[in-house]
């Protein structure tokens, strides 16, 4: 039942993505849970080319990897990496990272 609407729920971000016009900015935030519901599947390694290649396909998938404009995350090192790594592939200019520098 979670899972089919989890799917659901899924489908319908996909197809309310497709109607934008702006652009598109993520937040990101990673942490391993078993009792997690993945929104987003990152395998391991955890490293900096892992993570820009998951939030790529998902992009991909929601069809906005042309609108992103930005990723929101924590300070992590990793992330850091990763969002460098996804402004270099996609040769974004205007593309930035914002980093959290307070968590609670």
């Amino acid at each position: 039942m979670i899972i089919s609407k989890f799917k659901k729920s899924r489908e319908e971000v996909s197809n309310n993505l497709q109607l934008l016009t702006s652009k598109v900015s993520l937040t990101m935030d990673m942490w391993t849970s078993i009792n997690a519901l993945d929104v987003l599947y990152i395998p391991s390694p955890h490293d900096a080319p892992t993570i820009k290649d998951a939030v790529l396909e998902i992009t991909n998938e929601f069809q906005v990897t042309n609108q992103l404009i930005g990723i929101t995350s924590d300070n992590e090192a990793k992330m850091i990496a990763a969002t460098r790594q996804i402004k270099e592939t996609l040769e974004l200019s205007t593309f930035q990272h914002y980093r959290l520098l307070l968590t609670s």
